[in-house]
């Protein structure tokens, strides 16, 4: 990491450290493997004098664009500039394309393969013994390969097991009569800070031009506020020493960035925001020139330290920015923050499962007759990721104590999308009952009832090996996995 700068005789400045960042990247992969996504990084300053700008590069010049062994190819890199929480902000926009021929042996040529497989069952005689077994076949290989696919190669093959599962009840209906005595088928919503109604109280005030009369003010009314003679940073805004400081937390679900659910953990990235009232800290407008607010860092005042404890240190990752003080002692202090906690998961009915996931915060500094927590939830639907699993249903919150510090659970219910599993779950599922039933629809003295039952066998066996996986991180068995574990045992008998 390099620690000079270069200046020229112009007075411009240059730094260029190489740096390694990870970010969330929501990603359509509908039209996988030969799908594009747009992924954005956010740079921002606390300072609100300073202006963030970008230029652009060709993308030709970076070395992802050249490597041939990448996966991904850049397209283009865009700047947009953008203001958040009173800073300024600078959004970097990479154009990423997947490299198709990568994906040429494990994806393309077995879709391929498995089209031909499903055009030869058609052009096979109705009446044909090896209709029946080609079908079973390629019904297995669209099973395998099913795993390594998603989006339109999912709804394909999930399509193409329902069309088998069709040809082999037609085949078995043709049989059973030839026998017979008488003949008989997403752009990412810009992250704005609180677009509600309490918009305009908690957005800080912005100044495109600063004059001297301003900065005269701002200078005056901060030597006033934190003159360290009457103004202590350790000592917590309270009326008397009975009385308790009151702190309120608020939690916006529209600004959530990022959130998964996976083996009982939560990862998110979110907005938090923390008010308070510091009384020592007012001022008369009318005597600063009509000053309404100011940018005050936490080091100048006092500020609560909440604490979440149902995480490791490690997996909690707060950004600190400047706090926003007002003309009436009011103070807010908002963070954006990753974080990670502890979910159990009950996958009975998966994969129509909802799920409940606490976050608690805690004052741990402070007992709760000396500060008390507080907060509100607030949720919008009409923004939550269409192209994640899960789909936020309800926000709510409850207080507590904890060793006598009073605690706040932000408790977030979530439901999973069952249309993601529509076709690596739900459609197996019924083509494996469908061929069951066939079974036991054929005559009993039949050799092709032998081999359809061995091949649904196998289809139940790589099913299981997927519900297996659930069952590391769930409370419960799944009810799908105890209906394959029965339908299995049922074949066993039958065979």
């Amino acid at each position: 990491m390099p620690t000079t700068a270069y200046l020229d005789h112009n007075g411009e400045v240059w730094y260029c450290p190489p740096s390694k960042i990870k970010v969330a990247c929501g990603m359509d992969v509908r039209r996988f493997p030969f799908d594009a996504h747009i992924c954005k990084i956010r740079l921002s300053s606390e300072d609100d004098q300073v202006k963030l700008s970008g230029r652009p590069l060709h993308p030709s010049a970076l070395p992802l664009s050249r490597n041939a062994s990448s996966v991904w190819s850049l397209k283009s890199i865009t700047f947009s500039d953008s203001q958040v929480l009173n800073m300024a902000c600078l959004d970097i926009a990479f154009e990423v394309e997947r490299r198709s021929h990568h994906y040429l042996y494990d994806v393309t040529l077995p879709w391929a393969s498995s089209f031909v497989l499903t055009l030869v069952v058609f052009w096979l005689p109705a009446d044909s013994d090896r209709r029946l077994t080609l079908v079973g076949l390629n019904l297995v290989f669209i099973t395998q390969i099913m795993w390594r696919v998603t989006s339109l190669f999912v709804i394909y093959l999930g399509n193409a097991i329902l069309i088998e599962a069709i040809v082999a009840v037609s085949t078995v209906v043709i049989l059973n009569m030839a026998t017979a005595p008488v003949p008989a088928r997403i752009p990412d919503a810009v992250v704005r800070f609180l677009s509600g109604p309490i918009g305009p109280l908690l957005c800080l005030r912005h100044y495109s031009e600063l004059d001297e009369e301003y900065v005269s003010h701002s200078q005056l009314l901060r030597t006033k506020l934190f003159d360290p003679s009457k103004y202590d940073v350790h000592r917590r805004p309270t009326k008397d020493n009975s009385s308790a400081t009151e702190v309120s937390l608020h939690f916006y679900g529209e600004e959530v960035a990022y959130m998964n659910l996976q083996d009982d953990w939560l990862a998110l990235a979110m907005v938090t925001c923390k008010k308070w009232y510091d009384r020592t800290l007012r001022w008369n407008r009318g005597d600063y020139g009509g000053l309404q607010s100011i940018d005050v860092f936490l080091s100048e005042i006092w500020s609560p330290d909440i604490q979440i404890v149902n995480t490791n240190p490690d997996d909690y990752t707060p950004q600190t920015i400047m706090a926003s003080l007002f003309h009436d002692g009011e103070l807010w202090f908002c963070q954006t923050a990753t974080v990670k906690v502890p979910c159990p998961m009950d996958l009975t009915d998966y994969p129509f499962d909802s799920q409940v996931c606490r976050i608690r915060f805690a004052l741990l500094a402070y007992e709760d007759d000396e500060v008390r927590l507080g907060g509100e939830g607030t949720l919008n639907p009409s923004v939550t990721n269409q192209s994640s699993e899960w789909q936020v249903t309800f926000l709510d919150t409850s207080h507590g104590t904890l060793l006598n510090k009073t605690s706040l659970d932000i408790i977030i219910g979530m439901k999973r999308r069952c249309t993601h599993h529509r076709y690596t779950a739900t459609l197996p599922w019924v083509a494996s009952v469908i061929m069951m039933l066939l079974g036991f629809w054929m005559p009993a003295n039949s050799s092709r009832r032998l081999t359809l039952a061995c091949i649904n066998l196998l289809l139940i066996m790589l099913m299981l090996q997927r519900i297996t996986v659930l069952l590391k991180t769930s409370s419960a068995v799944p009810k799908i996995g105890g209906f394959f574990v029965l339908s299995n045992n049922d074949l066993h008998a039958f065979v």
